[in-house]
């Protein structure tokens, strides 16, 4: 960090600033003025806005593991109406013998 915090928040890419820790990023954001902060945010505004969107998304799915989990249920979903259309051919079969 002693190399990196000499650098001024405009020298940051998007990719770079976000592989900062929160410490880092405050001292960049405390370290820079105002109309710094504006032109940065207004460079990678649609980089920003897209990080915002899929934080909220992934907060909303429940992380990775509300993922899993969903994936683990829809499976056992379909092993059922597979089980059940199996039955159902079996049971017609039955019948008509």
């Amino acid at each position: 960090m002693e190399e990196d915090s000499k650098r001024p928040l405009s020298d940051y890419t998007f990719e770079e600033y976000q592989k900062l820790n929160d410490e880092e990023r405050e001292h960049l954001k405390n370290e820079a003025t105002e109309e710094e902060v504006d032109r940065w945010h207004d460079k990678y505004e649609n980089e920003l806005l897209d990080d915002y969107i899929n934080k909220t998304e992934e907060i909303r799915s429940g992380g990775k593991q509300g993922i899993i989990i969903r994936n683990v249920r829809n499976a056992i979903i379909l092993f059922f109406i597979a089980l059940l259309i199996w039955c159902i051919t079996d049971l017609i079969a039955f019948l008509s013998t």
